[in-house]
């Protein structure tokens, strides 16, 4: 029951992850003008609906196997009453509600699409999808381990912070490194809105970072408490993996962030041509990245099942 927990959990969070960096994404480009650069919106949009299906399927797994862990009987994950207690009895089932309750709202707002020509609505209906992706994610912190070490709001503050930032930074780079490869085809310069759009996700994935990692020492100083803790658990071992695995991710965003001069040459027949082999080399570095990521938060999906380092 553990490992299916594990397995549901690490899916739904990258779910949620994903979707909040997407949306967040379309943000900070802006609406798109060109035919091409519209199609990587909507191609966007149909992945994040995808995500929102196997968001909400997850999550109802990730309930089951928490109400046979709670219940103490592998059986009662298939038993509604069982769950039904499990719902509006425990905290972690009440927040269960809530977030998939912003979910299902989400899913009607994306799923019957609509004309959002205007930019008012454009503006409006990205928010909308943000904001309510943002909040069924950040609501993961308040159930964590951190949250529950003390009675004092500051440690789910930090794991709320940790999860946003992971959103935007992480959940940014799929759909990012699509429309640099869409935008780099032929030997033509790349298309000015996908080099506006790297420019800024630069900036905020900078920031965000910083982010994580402050949340993330925070967080390590309350679950971990030492060294002991760090290399002599099962928690505190995860956690080593989990840096291991962002050191190569922050190579890789680093040596992207180097290329952004290239990417924003002049329009010259050979500058062009070398800007659009800039691009795609940069999207697979981002792929690269994106992928190191996800494994990161399956560590730290993990770090979540285990018993924090300063309880054992």
């Amino acid at each position: 029951m553990t490992t299916l927990l594990f397995g549901a959990q690490w899916i739904h969070l990258a779910q949620c992850v994903l979707l909040t960096g997407a949306f967040f994404l379309l943000l900070l480009a802006g609406q798109p003008r060109t035919d091409v650069m519209r199609r990587w919106e909507q191609r966007v949009l149909c992945w994040a609906r995808w995500l929102m299906i196997v968001a909400l399927a997850s999550g109802a797994v990730v309930l089951a196997a928490r109400t046979g862990l709670f219940e103490g009987r592998p059986e009662a994950a298939l038993e509604p009453r069982a769950i039904w207690h499990a719902m509006l009895d425990t905290r972690p089932g009440f927040l269960w509600m809530v977030r998939h309750g912003l979910l299902i709202v989400l899913a009607a707002f994306l799923f019957p699409g609509g004309d959002v020509s205007a930019r008012q609505d454009w503006i409006a209906a990205r928010s909308e999808a943000f904001l309510l992706a943002a909040l069924a994610l950040i609501l993961l912190g308040s159930a964590g381990h951190v949250a529950a070490s003390s009675d004092s709001p500051w440690p789910q503050g930090i794991d709320m912070a940790h999860l946003l930032g992971a959103g935007i930074w992480v959940g940014g780079l799929p759909p990012l490194a699509l429309l640099l490869h869409g935008a780099s085809r032929g030997t033509t310069a790349p298309d000015p809105y996908a080099v506006r759009t790297m420019q800024r996700f630069s900036r905020v994935a900078l920031i965000t970072v910083l982010i994580l990692a402050g949340s993330g020492v925070a967080s390590a100083w309350l679950l971990v408490g030492g060294v002991a803790g760090l290399v002599g658990t099962t928690h505190g071992c995860l956690l080593l993996g989990k840096i291991a695995v962002l050191v190569p991710a922050l190579l890789l965003a680093a040596a992207s962030r180097a290329m952004l001069p290239a990417l924003s040459s002049p329009t010259a027949a050979p500058t062009a041509a070398k800007s659009s082999a800039t691009a795609r080399r940069m999207a697979v570095f981002i792929a690269l990245e994106a992928g190191l990521v996800l494994v990161a938060l399956g560590l730290a999906t993990a770090m979540t099942v285990a018993a924090p380092a300063i309880h054992a």
